[in-house]
């Protein structure tokens, strides 16, 4: 104890005074350190105002130079350790001081975080405070003291603002947790390093990068064949590792590739591959497109893969699946062929790729700007590729791959008629022409720019007449050859689409005979090498083919020999979409041929199901031409199904019309309606008690109206028509019917216009016998003439049709051209066999779906029952049975 106590008061006294150094010798080391100390501090007192004194040598060799981006990236991560740690001791006081302090940095730091985003420590800060806060309860905040109660409530009211502001960021941070089960971590931020390109010393990678980037060149002049594919091979290795920069990837590969081109063919074609599939990796976002410079380079580069493969035969690109192919085509059974170099690559990835980045970029572009309609021509050089890739596939024997390249190309041209297929080929060929022509311009400018060159270094050469001018004509020439270089790249990048070959768009597409072949060759390989997703897609398309040239009864009997009743519902959405597009297009080819029955069954499922006014929203959903404001909000709260949504999207070419599909729904049921309900007008039976549909219900809607003005919309024009034609009133009906607008949107919309009056003219005759037959005791062929205007031959064949069916008590009297009328009633036993009969007829109605199923031998069948059905309300001409038979629509959600 003594000597701790002596240690204790001894050593403060030593150390208070310098005269105590010489007392005692027994402790040198401690009195020679401690006038070392005081000798330091004179030293640096009197060295520190000296220039050239030792204190400012050594402080220039520990000073540390540090960019401005790491000082402002330190100061953020300073102040978000702060909260941290008055967080973990609840002081509330503190949280809100650096809360202020933290916003301040980000404010400062505004444009590095809009160069490299929003570091994730400060949403993670964000996340701790809001948790901290939900802690805290009403006996909790009685014990905290006033300073500190006042702050968490300025904190309460300030978190609801912060959430608005970075509730997705937020959201983002907590996902995160609850994925990896662990709390808010501060001090994990190497995510942030390496996203803000800033080393844990605080130094910036940038300029790291930049001196390699510049010593690269140095390294690359001397590689050989062997060292390029090494460095190659390391370069994709570091491809998805934690803060591998891709554009950096990129232009390495790129360097490479123009290396390659002093080594052999398979070599360059290895870079390559590679380098494509790097330019892809730009957009990891599976929901943005590729931007359309790299989208260009990409596709350029994929031309530069075919030209390199088809010049070389001995070159095979075997990728996943392929390697069948070639065994196919060098197999064992012929004999190995030593002269053909496998390189592995995925050729039909690349192009499945660039197509579906394509479609992408249309479906983020509004529909009517310049960027769009760009992005759209560019649809002629993905279709010449696939070609391309098409017809390699064919000669190295993998079918399988053709049959997919094969569904590709359809779905580009499916859609289209046979005239703009021939137009679009030759545009492509004028296209063609002319940036050929502006590659022989490009071509005649480098000449001469060469040749300017070469006058200049000649004048050069004799200038140098020292060293310092000899050195200055030399960086002259360099700078005058990146200008060249860079300018020329420009040129090349501007005709890079000219130099594509059009050869096969162009001869597939010079007469419609082409055009049909072409699309049977297609068809035919999908039909045969694809599976059954892809048949069943390529069917589909087939009959879309086929309905918009009109040709309805080859279209309905594919559409009938595929059996899409039994397996639609069980296919994907986008499949379901393609097959509600058929049947629409289906639809409106009946109608343009004046087969109003048919048109209706196929377009009834679609539009007459929901209310009067959601009719738009439905077709919308069912042909994915749009998103409702209805289904936007209410998939606000699930992101990810609203963006997939969006990615089903058809492009905005590819539309078809809904007020055109609406028009012709509503005619098409008011010519088979309206007759019914004359029918229906003045009996008591069972069939007055059936379901109203659509059409009904919005005719009666409008007859309620206090009051009805002029027509304005499609829907009005309709209406008026309805009323007219109940009435008889056949040329007011044909009026408001072709004052339709849209049925301008038809091919031969005149021709259609024709017939559709002529089927008013036949409605009107039988609405009018059905409402007026009782009034009459007969009713000359003449004077159904003149109401009508309709030859005596049809009219003969109208009301025979109607006698014939019995929905018409009458007879013909030949002699006088006159219909006399019948008005038998029916006995009281009658009336009651006729009840029985709808009863029953009702009743198996309702029950056809398990009966159909499980009893086969039934005498009366589903399909008897429609014929009966069709029999009874036939107006002459084929049928088609209706979709709602078993034709059913997609079954997606509403």
């Amino acid at each position: 104890l003594a000597t701790q106590f002596a240690c204790r008061v001894c050593l403060p006294r030593r150390k208070m005074s310098r005269f105590w150094a010489n007392e005692s010798d027994s402790e040198p080391e401690v009195e020679s350190e401690y006038d070392s100390e005081e000798e330091a501090q004179e030293e640096k007192g009197q060295n520190r105002f000296l220039l050239g004194g030792d204190d400012d040598s050594s402080e220039d060799e520990e000073r540390v130079v540090r960019s401005k981006k790491a000082k402002k990236f330190e100061s953020i991560q300073s102040a978000v350790k702060s909260i941290q740690h008055h967080t973990n001791i609840k002081d509330w006081n503190g949280i809100h001081n650096d809360y202020e302090d933290l916003t301040k940095k980000m404010q400062r730091s505004k444009p590095l975080i809009d160069q490299y985003g929003t570091p994730s420590m400060f949403y993670k800060a964000l996340v701790l405070i809001e948790k901290q806060l939900k802690t805290v309860n009403k006996a909790t905040l009685k014990t905290l003291n006033a300073s500190n109660a006042k702050a968490y409530n300025i904190m309460k009211q300030k978190m609801k603002r912060i959430v608005k502001e970075h509730g997705e960021g937020m959201d983002k941070v907590r996902e995160k947790i609850e994925e990896e089960g662990s709390d808010v971590d501060l001090s994990d931020d190497e995510e942030d390093a390496a996203a803000w390109k800033v080393r844990e010393d605080g130094d910036d990678e940038e300029d790291d990068d930049k001196q390699a980037a510049e010593e690269k060149p140095d390294e690359d002049k001397d590689l050989t064949e062997d060292g390029l594919l090494k460095k190659m091979r390391e370069t994709v290795m570091a491809r998805g590792k934690r803060g591998e920069d891709r554009n950096q990837r990129v232009e390495t590969l790129l360097k490479l590739f123009e290396k390659s081109l002093e080594f052999s063919k398979k070599t360059q074609l290895e870079v390559l591959t590679q380098l494509v599939s790097s330019q892809f990796d730009l957009s990891l976002n599976r929901w943005e497109p590729l931007k359309l410079e790299e989208w260009t380079d990409s596709l350029k580069n994929v031309n530069r893969v075919m030209d390199i493969v088809e010049e070389n035969p001995d070159l095979l690109m075997t990728g996943e699946g392929e390697e069948l192919a070639a065994e196919r085509e060098y197999g064992d059974e012929e004999g190995e062929d030593d002269s053909v170099e496998p390189v592995r690559a995925n050729l039909l990835g690349f192009i499945e790729r660039l197509d579906d980045e394509w479609l992408r970029g249309l479906q983020n572009l509004q529909s009517h700007s310049p960027e769009y309609v760009k992005r759209l021509q560019h649809e002629h050089y993905v279709l010449d590729l696939a070609f391309r890739v098409l017809s390699y596939y064919k000669q190295t024997g993998g079918m399988v791959h053709a049959s997919r390249v094969a569904g590709r190309i359809l779905e580009h041209i499916y859609f289209k008629t046979d005239r703009m297929l021939i137009t679009g080929a030759g545009e492509a060929l004028q296209m063609a022409k002319d940036s050929r022509e502006e590659a022989e311009a490009a071509k005649q400018v480098n000449d001469e720019d060469e040749e300017e060159e070469e006058e200049e270094e000649d004048e050069d050469d004799e200038d140098e007449d020292d060293e310092e001018a000899a050195e200055n004509a030399k960086e002259a020439r360099e700078r005058r050859k990146k200008k060249a270089e860079l300018e020329a790249a420009k040129r090349r990048r501007r005709i890079v689409y000219g130099t594509v070959q059009m050869m096969h768009a162009v001869r597939v597409c010079k007469s419609y005979e082409d055009v049909k072949s072409m699309f049977e060759e297609l068809t035919g390989t999908v039909y045969k090498h694809g599976d059954k997703k892809a048949q069943t897609r390529t069917m589909l398309r087939h009959i879309f083919h086929l309905a918009i040239h009109d040709h309805f009864h080859d279209a309905r009997d594919l559409l009938l020999m595929g059996h899409f009743q039994e397996t639609i519902h069980e296919v994907d959405v986008p499949t379901q979409i393609l097959f509600n597009r058929t049947m629409v297009q289906l639809g409106l080819c009946a109608f343009r041929r004046g087969l109003i029955y048919e048109a209706h069954s196929c377009l009834a499922e679609l539009c007459s199901a929901g209310t009067r006014d959601n009719t738009r929203e439905r077709l919308l959903l069912l042909l994915a031409q749009g998103i409702s404001m209805a289904l936007n909000e209410r998939m606000a709260k699930n992101a990810t199904q609203l963006k997939e949504e969006r990615a089903r999207q058809v492009p905005y070419h590819m539309h078809i019309n809904l007020e055109l599909i609406e028009a012709t729904y509503l005619t098409t049921a008011m010519l088979l309606e309206v007759p019914l309900m004359a029918i229906l007008k003045n009996q008591s039976d069972i069939r007055r008690r059936l379901a109203r549909s659509a059409f009904r219900r919005r005719l009666e809607y409008s007859d309620n109206q206090n009051f009805s003005g002029p027509p304005e919309n499609m829907r009005d024009h309709v209406m008026a028509a309805a009323k007219a034609l109940r009435s008889g009133d056949w040329k007011e009906c044909a009026n408001n019917v072709t004052a339709i607008r849209c049925w301008s949107l038809l091919t031969n919309s005149e021709n259609v216009k024709e017939k559709l009056i002529v089927r008013i003219k036949e409605e009107s005759l039988r609405t009018y016998l059905f409402s007026y037959g009782a009034f009459y005791d007969s009713i000359s062929l003449e004077q159904l003439e003149s109401l009508f205007e309709l030859p005596p031959n049809s009219i003969h064949s109208v009301v025979s049709k109607m006698m014939i069916n019995g929905e018409l008590n009458a007879r013909w009297d030949q002699p006088t051209a006159t219909v006399v009328m019948h008005r038998a009633e029916p006995s009281r036993l009658q009336s009651l066999a006729q009840m029985y009969s709808e009863k029953m007829s009702i009743l198996l109605d309702s029950t056809a779906g398990s009966n159909d199923r499980d009893n086969r031998g039934l005498a009366v069948t589903s399909d008897a029952r429609d014929r009966n059905r069709v029999q009874r309300s036939d107006r002459g001409g084929d049928r088609f049975r209706s979709p709602a038979n078993g034709m059913g629509i997609m079954g997606r959600a509403k």
